[in-house]
């Protein structure tokens, strides 16, 4: 337990994405034959040495693939932001509610040399939920050309009334004046 608290804090390489498992799991939710593009997004703040991280879907292979070309990445000491892509799809078949294990591992590499140098490796899971199919508002230009047809004959009325008021006013103060 001693050595993994000292190279948790001798190390501030990592890895992030917007999903995740555990307490307050925020799973992504897809519909059947839907696709979405995610970044896992890979960090090395302190220390002293540049790191490459070699990445790989370890989980849910029939739904999720890296889309970059090369599948080991750079990520020089000071770096926050470094970003795997990858595309997640669910089957036009898939079934309401089903719950699929997205799992990526990133390993850490360094070039062969004499002498032992202590790599680590990093994963991420988080659940892949299929949902019910967002529905879109009803044909949302329509609703707003029914607006502005509202909208239009409001202001016309508005006019024809006010317009009636200054004819009467008018017509009422030359009548004044004979």
């Amino acid at each position: 337990m001693g050595i993994a608290l000292t190279l948790a804090i001798a190390s501030a390489a990592g890895v992030s994405t917007e999903y995740w498992n555990g307490p307050q799991e925020h799973p992504l939710e897809l519909s059947a034959g839907e696709t979405k593009d995610i970044v896992f997004t890979l960090q090395n703040m302190v220390g002293a040495d540049d790191v490459s991280f070699q990445a790989a879907i370890i989980a849910g292979n029939s739904f999720a693939q890296i889309t970059d070309k090369d599948l080991i990445y750079a990520v020089p000491i000071g770096t926050k932001d470094k970003e795997v892509h990858v595309r997640i799809s669910l089957p036009a078949n898939a079934t309401l509610g089903e719950t699929h294990d997205i799992g990526a591992a990133f390993t850490t590499i360094t070039p062969q040399q004499s002498g032992f140098k202590l790599g680590s490796a990093f994963e991420e899971h988080f659940n892949l939920v299929t949902v019910e199919k967002k529905q879109l508002p009803a044909n949302t230009s329509q609703t707003t050309q029914q607006g502005l047809s509202s909208n239009t004959l409001y202001f016309v009325i508005g006019a024809l009334v006010l317009a009636v008021v200054v004819i009467a006013i008018i017509a009422r103060k030359r009548a004044n004046k004979v």
